[in-house]
């Protein structure tokens, strides 16, 4: 089985898709939040984090998406075991991707204004989450897109059988899952849709960081964060910048040296508390626009969860 990952830049999470027998899951979850919405309380206010953004209580939260992909694993392996196929155990490369991944997901490499956790900057740099000589053999600092091999190749009647397709890979142009895994998906949610078939929570959510971005509280504290990075000597614009700078893997001692004052000078000027706060009032509204068909998402969530949990105490 393989998958795309895009290693370095900080920007470490994308594309997991490929790893479900591995029960690899990195959905974002919770509740919606209502922070202040003004730059002034933002410093006063109740801290904001991005598990509690207000279109995050529009999908999965983290246990609820771990129990959505364990049942899809039982019902991919009860069919398989139908048609006379044992799934195999995860590979040690799936168990370090699904480590790698999550470690990560926690340091904020993910986010539009980088990593926050100082522990992880002090340790790795942007990312990602390799010290010397401990490199896996599946991470490597090859282009977005590329394939990386993360198990043994399984046989044509094997793979026919779990997708529908001889390669385990859907051709060119066609992204249809067939076989036990797409019985499975169709048995969890009811039919042939995802619970938001056109990403449209995805979409909602790149467009505040996108306002959230242009927002003028985010700008001034930007421009004090650069100012605060600047006195100790490392000349960016933004986080963004410094994090997506050719940097080697695993991290150098300048850049470790570069991301813990990055860490540093957020805390001192608040900046990711400002941009959070923008970030929610940007999503607020963002909701209201889509209130109907946001909705109806999260009911499907709520019942493709029901019928999860269903699977898995053996209902």
């Amino acid at each position: 089985m393989a998958t795309s990952v895009l290693c370095r830049g900080g920007l470490i999470a994308s594309a997991i898709a490929g790893l479900a027998l591995a029960g690899c899951a990195a959905s974002p979850g919770g509740s919606g939040a209502r922070p202040a919405s003004t730059a002034a309380a933002a410093s006063t206010a109740a801290p904001v984090t991005a598990a509690l953004l207000p279109l995050a209580g529009y999908e999965a939260d983290t246990s609820q998406q771990d129990a959505i992909d364990n049942a899809e694993d039982e019902l991919t392996a009860r069919c398989m075991h139908g048609k006379g196929f044992t799934m195999p155990a995860p590979t040690a490369a799936q168990k370090a991707l699904q480590a790698f991944t999550a470690k990560s997901a926690q340091s904020g490499a993910t986010q539009p204004y980088g990593i926050t956790s100082a522990s992880y900057a002090a340790q790795y740099g942007y990312g990602p989450p390799i010290t010397p000589g401990s490199a896996p053999s599946h991470v490597t600092t090859a282009a977005p897109g590329t394939t990386i091999s993360l198990g043994p190749t399984e046989s044509a009647a094997f793979n026919i059988a779990l997708v529908g397709y001889a390669s385990g890979e859907p051709p060119p142009g066609q992204n249809t899952t067939k076989g036990c895994e797409g019985q499975a998906l169709r048995q969890l949610q009811a039919g042939p849709r995802t619970p938001d078939p056109v990403g449209l929570v995805s979409q909602l959510v790149a467009d505040s960081q996108q306002q959230a971005q242009s927002a003028p509280a985010v700008i001034r504290a930007l421009a004090r964060w650069s100012s605060c990075m600047a006195a100790s000597g490392y000349q960016y614009a933004t986080p963004m910048q410094a994090m997506t700078a050719q940097w080697p893997v695993p991290a150098s001692q300048v850049e470790i040296a570069t991301a813990s004052a990055d860490v540093s000078c957020k805390n001192r000027t608040k900046l990711v508390s400002i941009w959070l706060t923008a970030e929610a009032a940007a999503q607020r509204t963002l909701i209201q626009s889509n209130a109907v068909a946001l909705d109806q998402i999260k009911q499907a969530y709520a019942a493709e969860i029901s019928r999860a949990e269903a699977v898995l105490s053996g209902h």
